[in-house]
């Protein structure tokens, strides 16, 4: 077994990428797609950097790795660490990351179920000096034993989402929730119907091609509005969302045959991931019934087993969406700048912890929904 570093995705062969992983937003479409079209890569501040493990031509192992010289579209922040080492003279960019640009959805970042290869993966990284830090955002379960046998200190976070309890169809979720609870989201659904806005839900491959500069307007504004650049570019989606067929979902919104809003998910055989929302205008209720009670109704129908909305966002909890701890892993070269970001990180989470207890019990479920 070897160790190569990629800098160009398309270079490696697709069937082997995603023999690692069915997540769609770490398949070779998507990441690919990313660097194709301009997304990562030149001046964006994210350089791809893959590890690559082979067993001779086949890769057995794999890291989707970055050198980042900022750290814009993380949603792990570590602001006040790059401060820290500028105040003491250290430079903090370019550090390395392991991570699905612009994506805050936990699952698995090294990507083998080989123990030695995850810990070659890992060594490789970290003989890498041409980095200050090594980060894995997003972490699931199984990737913490390796990061923290190699020193990774955890970093806890929180996020919200939807977890399917054996429901049937929609109303047996709400059947689920207290009758007040129950009774606003039912009116929050009316006043969308109300507004005359129909829905349609279509997969990635079912858009008609003329809709996309449409779709990429409306995700683009999302970001205008509150003076931010887009991540992506005009056509990855156009591109990366046909191309992914049933493992992309677009919600489209309609009023007098206009397209006036979309939300843009992606799947896989266990959950939904909800990504991205634009509006041509503020329109009561929408915002919950594309970006929330859609993808709940689909992944019910779908029988998924969670509905991640995204990162943030508390008023998920009167929607059903229960706090839910996140974990990524951080390493420093400097001892000294390690150090205090271990106390750092220490006193977060049993921070984050207490908050996340006093979140659940404001979920909105029925007292014998909330013990089961």
């Amino acid at each position: 077994m070897h160790i190569e570093q990629c800098s160009k995705l398309e270079t490696v062969d697709p069937k082997q990428w995603n023999a690692l992983t069915s997540h769609p937003l770490l398949s070779h479409t998507f990441l690919a797609g990313l660097e194709k079209h301009g997304c990562v890569g030149g001046n964006s501040g994210w350089r791809p950097a893959h590890l690559l493990a082979k067993d001779g031509d086949k890769i057995v192992g794999a890291l989707p790795r970055y050198y980042k010289e900022h750290s814009w579209g993380e949603f792990v922040f570590d602001h006040a660490w790059a401060n820290a080492s500028h105040q003491a003279g250290l430079h903090y960019y370019p550090k390395t990351i392991v991570a699905i640009p612009f994506t805050p959805h936990p699952g698995q970042r090294i990507l083998t179920s080989d123990t030695a290869v995850a810990t070659a993966l890992l060594e490789a990284d970290w003989q890498d000096t041409q980095s200050s830090s090594s980060h894995f955002l997003f972490i699931d379960e199984a990737d913490k034993p390796a990061l923290t046998d190699q020193g990774y200190l955890l970093r806890r976070g929180c996020q919200y989402h939807w977890r399917n309890h054996g429901y049937n169809n929609f109303d047996d979720f709400l059947a689920s929730l207290t009758a007040s609870r129950r009774k606003k989201i039912k009116r929050e659904r009316r006043r969308v119907i109300e507004a005359d806005i129909t829905i349609d839900r279509l997969h990635g491959h079912q858009v008609p091609p003329h809709l996309w500069p449409e779709i990429y307007a409306l995700y683009a504004n999302g970001f205008l509005i509150r003076g931010n650049s887009p991540y992506y570019q005009p056509e990855f989606l156009s591109d990366v969302c046909p191309a992914l067929a049933e493992q992309c979902l677009l919600v489209l919104c309609w009023k007098n045959n206009e397209l006036v809003a979309c939300a843009i998910m992606f799947s896989d055989s266990h959950g939904l991931y909800g990504r991205h929302w634009g509006a041509k205008d503020d329109f009561h209720s929408l915002h919950f019934e594309a970006c929330f009670y859609q993808g709940i109704d689909y992944a019910i129908e779908q029988g998924l087993q969670v509905f991640e909305p995204g990162a943030q966002g508390e008023h998920k909890i009167a929607r059903g969406f229960e706090p839910t701890a996140t974990w990524s892993a951080h390493k420093m070269r400097h001892a000294g700048l390690h150090t205090a970001v271990a106390n750092f990180v220490k006193q977060e989470a049993g921070h984050m912890e207490l908050w996340q207890g006093e979140l659940s019990e404001h979920l909105p479920f029925k007292q014998s929904n909330a013990n089961s």
